[in-house]
């Protein structure tokens, strides 16, 4: 039968299990005081408490009581699973609809658990309205987990409509009759307890003087209730450690109940026996264990462990015979009822005495899911451990591709029929079964690493192989044994001195294939392609240095060592790195180094054509790209989660031995500061990312200074020019045609700067810009206004050169144009007004006119 609870907060229907609990259906407290009203049968009625019926869940309706037989009209609706309230709390119904309600019931502020269910306790008062097929209950005791009610609550609750106001006057009535009642309670219960003040301290009295410890004991609990009463603390520390060797003497009888059981059972089922001792030991271990019985207590815990461990050994041969009569594990297997219950009692004998460990770093799986994968385990070794085509050293990828194709295969088997075995527990079937057959994988890796020690290559696919299937575990199935610290087999294979071997061959493999990058006929040639449209164009060979790196982070990623990542990171990553600046920064000053020599003269043809002409500029776009690419990559990587979760790590390591002197001095080569607490926002690659951006500042001084000294070059028969004093009159003084010196050097410069436009970003390029137009305007300043003397024609002139410069090579228009074009507008018209110039610098260029 369905029911309908109409509260304040919404609307509750509940499923009313009346067949199963009949009396329980019916409710209600027509007292209205929330005290507890009687049944329809007058007083108490017995529990009526069904094994079947549990509170197993949210939303459970129980009965409230004071002890055993003493139902009334309260009841409660759980907030979740409580099944320490199974056998004392009679179970009559479930919430089927109206969660949104309890939600609302639930946030109500309480001081009280629900699971403490404290007797005789009342609650605010909480009206619920009645219909034909719904229970009116005017007063539900939930004081444990309900609380206080809000006056909102209340008079929503009471004046619904405009109608319910003219209840108004009877309510108000009602209200006084039982504020009158309450003070006649509340004057009765004063003089009961001042009669049972005085009651409690003679029975003290009669005590001490009987010498009556356990009378004393109780009567002074019963006074010291009382707030008014203050007990001496010597009697206080007395009754304390009285309560504490009878709570011992309690507990070593029940373990003495428990031994007697184990000891005559009468059960002839051995697995039976041990499995009600250990329910019964569970029973007991729930309570706390009193300090002085702690060891008799874990003596029991060990015997207990060792005849399940006895049965364990039994239970497994059976399995194991029932296995292969079920054809396990053939496509024909069928698990039988037989096998599902010897596995049943396996997983509960070996699960509920075991303690949470993470001693063992691949975790410890259930006995049961031994059995499973023994059969699988004869299979691997005939396979890949004997003289099988199948067992290839270089193939170890064959190995693991038939480990996971043995979970897939029983992947079916473990969700359906073992994972309902193991109950209520955290764990999973499919896990288990891995964790069983994974030191299989572990036996057949160490066996290629020592066997493959000697070849590098074969060993470096070996852990690469490694890792990547502890990936798809970890990423197609969620394996995560031993509470997620597990360290995959690489952690298991990886001794210091194994890993030390390890890191050895990929450094050398690593450097090797530096090498071979770096010497290929194409390594410092452009790549236009290899980065996003519009950004600065990296070489091939620092794409190609990228690309090693990366393969070097997949190698190590799955590497739960802290140590052995960084040693990763440092004794490859980092050398491979300073390895390639050290190439781009002896390019670099090899062409400083030519500019330099270029200025005065002193190379030879073939040295000034690599240097001199366009040849120099691309070599200049060449370092300048691929050092801000690595720039780029370093802080992309440096954002990482992988990078950051390993720069936290070492911040942990140097905190945590910084007694000891700190991190291993080789971390000092990933960064400059190590970090010293988990808000530094540095990342692993500071250090390096300096050097590489003084490196590319350094590049940039050098691109300003091959620039310079081409124009320098290419503008020597302009700056001889010395008929800007000339008279001449222009027919449009607007339109004079530039200077016929100035073709070339503006034919040159267009070249270069056309190159560095086709490598650089558009930002890289105006800064380049930015700072060849205030060179171009110091040298017009310096090499041509500053000594010469100019006729209004002569200024005229130079307005159109200047104009000519700015606009062929599109340089920028700012402050250095304006102040060269505003001199040589002066120089033009003695009614020119410059707008961009101070003072000092228009009477310097005044002087200059003719």
């Amino acid at each position: 039968m369905s029911v309908t609870l109409h509260t304040d907060a919404g609307d509750i229907k509940v499923e009313v299990f009346c067949e199963a609990v009949p009396k329980a259906a019916k409710m209600g407290d027509p007292t209205g005081t929330g005290k507890g009203g009687e049944s329809i049968w007058g007083g108490k009625f017995e529990d009526e408490i069904k094994p079947t019926l549990r509170h197993n869940s949210r939303g459970i309706l129980s009965m409230v009581n004071s002890g055993p037989n003493t139902n009334g009209s309260q009841f409660f609706i759980t907030y979740d699973k409580h099944l320490s309230l199974d056998g004392n709390y009679t179970v009559f119904g479930k919430m089927i609809d109206g969660e949104d309600a309890l939600v609302k019931l639930e946030g109500v502020e309480s001081s009280d658990f629900l699971g403490s269910l404290p007797r005789g306790s009342t609650a605010p008062r909480r009206v619920f309205v009645s219909s034909k097929r719904t229970i009116r209950l005017t007063e539900l005791n939930m004081s444990g987990h309900i609380g206080k009610i809000s006056g909102k609550l209340f008079l929503d609750g009471q004046f619904a409509t405009l109608a319910d106001l003219e209840s108004l006057d009877q309510l108000e009535s009602e209200l006084l009759e039982k504020e009158e009642r309450l003070n006649i309670d509340i004057t009765e219960a004063h003089n009961e307890a001042s009669s049972l003040l005085v009651q409690h301290a003679q029975a003290v009295h009669d005590s001490v003087e009987e010498g009556d410890k356990k009378s004393i004991i109780a009567a002074l609990e019963d006074l010291s209730k009382h707030e008014l009463v203050d007990t001496n603390k010597d009697v206080q520390t007395a009754i304390k450690k009285a309560e504490n060797l009878a709570s011992s003497e309690h507990h070593i009888g029940n373990l003495l109940s428990l031994q007697q059981n184990y000891n005559t059972s009468t059960e002839t089922d051995s697995s039976a026996r041990i499995k009600s001792a250990i329910q019964e030991y569970l029973e007991l271990n729930r309570r706390d264990v009193p300090t002085a019985v702690e060891a008799l207590h874990k003596q029991w815990r060990k015997k207990l462990q060792r005849s399940a461990h006895t049965e364990l050994q039994r239970l497994s041969q059976e399995a194991e015979e029932e296995l292969v009569n079920c054809q396990y594990p053939s496509k024909e297997f069928q698990p039988s009822e037989r096998l599902l219950s010897t596995l049943e009692e396996m997983i509960f004998l070996d699960s509920s005495l075991r303690t949470q460990s993470t001693a063992d770093p691949q975790g410890v799986p259930l006995q049961a899911f031994l059995v499973l994968t023994a059969p699988y385990d004869i299979r691997l070794r005939f396979h890949f451990e004997g003289n099988k085509d199948t067992n290839q050293p270089d193939k170890p990828e064959w190995f693991y591709s038939y480990f996971l194709d043995i979970v897939e295969e029983q992947e079916n088997f473990l969700q359906e029929h073992m994972q309902p075995l193991l109950g209520d527990s955290d764990k999973v079937a499919l896990n288990e079964f891995i964790c069983a057959l994974i030191p299989s994988a572990i036996r057949k890796a160490s066996v290629l690493f020592d066997a493959l020690r000697d070849t590098s290559t074969e060993l470096s696919h070996l852990l690469y192989e490694t890792v990547v299937f502890e990936t798809a575990l970890k990423e197609r199935y969620f394996y995560s044994p031993n509470r997620g610290n597990w360290v995959g087999i690489s952690g298991s294979i990886l001794t210091p001195s194994r890993f030390d071997i390890w890191l050895n061959v990929e450094r050398n493999f690593a450097v090797s294939r530096f090498h071979a990058i770096i010497q290929l006929p194409d390594a410092w040639e452009i790549d236009f392609d290899g980065v996003e449209r519009g950004a600065t164009k990296p070489t091939k060979s620092a794409l190609m240095v990228k690309d090693l790196l990366e393969g070097v982070t997949d190698h190590y990623r799955s590497l739960a060592s802290v140590t052995y990542r960084l040693k990763f990171l440092i004794g490859i990553q980092t050398t491979i790195l300073d390895l390639y600046h050290e190439q781009l920064h002896e390019q670099n000053l090899l062409l400083e180094s030519n500019i330099s020599l270029l200025s005065r003269a002193l190379v030879g043809a073939a040295d000034k054509q690599k240097t001199g002409g366009s040849e120099g500029i691309w070599r200049v776009c060449r370092i300048f790209g691929s050092a801000k690419f690595m720039i780029e990559t370093l802080q992309v990587w440096g954002e990482d989660v992988f990078f950051l979760e390993l720069w936290r790590d070492i911040t942990s390591l140097n905190n945590s031995s910084r007694k000891e002197g700190g991190i291993d001095n080789d971390a000092m080569q990933t960064s400059a500061t190590l970090p010293t607490d988990e808000s530094d926002e540095g990342t692993l690659f500071d250090d390096t990312i300096k050097g590489y951006t003084s490196l590319q500042d350094r590049v940039y001084q050098t691109a300003k200074a091959f620039l310079e000294k081409r124009m320098q070059d290419g503008m020597k028969e302009y700056f001889k020019l010395n008929d800007w004093s000339k008279n001449v009159d222009y027919p449009d003084p607007e339109n004079v045609p530039p200077s016929s010196q100035l073709s070339l050097p503006i034919q040159t410069m267009d070249k270069y700067l056309g190159i560095m436009r086709k490598c650089l970003s558009a930002e890289d390029m105006y800064q380049i810009l930015k700072d060849f137009s205030k060179v171009l305007s110091e040298y017009f300043s310096r090499q041509v206004i500053m000594v010469n003397t100019f006729s209004a024609a002569g200024g005229q002139q130079l307005i159109s050169d200047v104009r000519e410069m700015w606009t062929r090579l599109g340089l920028p228009q700012d402050q250095e144009y304006h102040r060269i074009y505003e001199s040589a507008g002066l120089l033009s018209s003695r009614d020119f007004k410059p707008s961009h110039l101070d003072g000092a610098t228009v009477k310097s260029v005044v002087r200059r006119r003719a």
